[in-house]
């Protein structure tokens, strides 16, 4: 099949190379073609010349397909991609621009040899002043001693900070895990702001919460975690979770926070109404203290180091727990997603074969793709319900991606109407969205800016937003209309659900 012989009229050989061709389209594209011998499998075993073609736009390659002999007059052609160079820009009306974004895929990671139990639990007191939470104490537990540290014995409380954060950074605990319960909302604020005065600090935020720190102190590193994070759940709430004997003890909180408080008060107990328990709880408290006195400070210090000894012990049996299913050391993840995806890789994905790949989505297009996610609608439109059903479905998410193909595979980002070139094509659309004002119950939600931050909303009339293509086709029954702008295309098959990034 030879290429000079079809196409463009215009076109004009150049040279030719090897068993390529070079043709020049107009003033800025250029073909290579090249030309190979196929057979096939049928029992004639006939010859079938295949040109496999490359366009070039100003040295950048836009398109690829494959041209296969059919019969003497005719050929088959099968469009590989198109590729994309430019800015993003609506193309001339009727076009298409395309491009394959290409990302890492997923590898397996190794099991961990042996369990390490090396970490330090703490926590931190604060009390108001002016409105403001002040730390006044400072514990930490490393398995077999206490240490505590009191407003009242340094000159403030960064001092009293600096003094007990300066005794965990020692060479004994090197390479230890330190874990705050709500470190990433409250304890890591005083402990960055120490931190960054002993050595090299680096956080790590996500959604303007703190997720970890590490910090590197005369050669010596650490890593500062939120126990709550890999937990979630309250330090009460654990502790009968993990039935421990030694739970959570009471203290009066709003007694601390009076004005004027007497850091170093020694006296009665406190009344009932400063403690958030029951009155007989009270009672059962203040009966230890018949004779003798009640001491804010000794009593604040047993209360600190408690809950240390508490979250030491829990995860403790956390740790031991998820070694034992499946070798992998928790301290060396600061969230449960971050666990749950190393168990994963470690785990089950080696069981997958090396004919499943997975793509890890990440960056831009991840971000994007992301905007169309808002999650599940739940709107009670008559609060009062006298004769009705309640519905629940278990397991909803790993049904749907058992009985229903998937994205999978390296997205391609498109710009203009995908579906006039591909009709069922899969994937991801940022749309011009229009939506009748009359539709009593609109099915799309879409992101809204507030003052009082992001939310969601079922709206009418129009808008852009991004979404799956599987809902822009179910809202068509509706009443909605879409104008396709741009997006990502994916192969839809029922293996594995496309990874975002975790």
């Amino acid at each position: 099949m030879d290429p000079l012989k079809y196409g463009r009229g215009a076109s004009k050989f150049i040279k030719e190379i090897g068993d390529s061709k070079f043709i020049q389209i107009n003033d800025k594209n250029m073909a290579v073609i090249k030309t190979e011998v196929n057979k096939d499998n049928n029992l004639r075993q006939r010859a079938a010349p295949i040109n496999y073609v490359e366009i070039y736009s100003e040295g950048n390659l836009i398109m690829d397909y494959i041209d296969t002999q059919l019969t003497q007059d005719s050929f088959q052609r099968k469009r590989q991609c198109f590729y994309f160079w430019k800015r993003r820009i609506p193309p001339a009306s009727g076009e298409l621009t395309t491009v394959v974004k290409k990302f890492k895929k997923l590898t397996p990671i190794e099991k961990d040899k042996e369990l390490k139990q090396d970490f330090i639990t703490a926590d931190i007191e604060t009390h108001l002043v002016d409105g403001k939470h002040i730390p006044y104490c400072f514990c930490f537990y490393d398995g077999i001693n206490k240490f505590s540290y009191y407003i009242t014995d340094y000159k403030d409380y960064r001092s009293m900070l600096l003094a007990g954060l300066k005794d965990i950074c020692k060479k004994e605990y090197k390479g230890y895990t330190i874990y705050f319960h709500n470190f990433s909302r409250f304890d890591g604020i005083f402990i960055f702001n120490i931190l960054s005065k002993i050595g090299r600090v680096n956080p790590i935020f996500r959604d303007s919460n703190l997720i970890s720190m590490r910090l590197r102190y005369r050669k010596l590193k650490f890593l500062f975690y939120d126990s709550y994070l890999i937990t979630l759940a309250s330090l009460a709430k654990l502790a009968k979770a993990f039935k421990l004997n030694q739970g959570k003890t009471i203290f009066p909180y709003s007694f601390v926070n009076l004005p004027n408080i007497n850091l170093n008060y020694i006296g009665r107990v406190p009344d009932a109404h400063h403690f958030n328990v029951s009155f007989l709880e009270y009672l059962e408290y203040a009966r230890q203290f018949e004779t003798k006195l009640w001491s804010l400070k000794e009593e604040t210090i047993k209360y600190c180091l408690n809950d240390c000894v508490i979250l030491h012990n829990i995860l403790m049996d956390f740790s031991s727990h998820i070694f034992n299913l499946f070798s992998i050391n928790i301290h060396k993840y600061p969230t449960l997603p971050s666990l749950a995806f190393a168990i994963f890789r470690s785990n089950f994905l080696p069981l997958l074969g090396e004919n499943i790949e997975i793509t890890q989505i990440s960056g831009k297009v991840n971000n994007e793709i992301r905007v169309g996610y808002t999650g599940g609608c739940v709107d009670v439109y008559k609060p009062l319900l006298i004769i009705g059903f309640s519905y629940d479905y278990n397991s909803l998410y790993p049904s749907v991606m058992l009985k229903f193909n998937m994205p999978v595979g390296n997205p391609t980002h498109f710009i203009g109407d995908i579906r006039k070139y591909q009709p069922d094509a899969f994937g991801f659309f940022r749309c011009k969205i229009t939506v009748p004002e009359d539709l009593k119950y609109p099915i799309l939600q879409t992101h809204v800016k507030t003052k009082d931050g992001i939310r969601t909303v079922a709206a009418v009339g129009q808008y852009e937003d991004m979404l799956f293509y599987e809902e822009m086709d179910n809202a068509k029954n509706f009443g909605y209309k879409f104008e396709i702008l741009e997006g990502y295309t994916c192969p839809g098959e029922k293996k594995l659900l496309i990874l975002l990034n975790l």
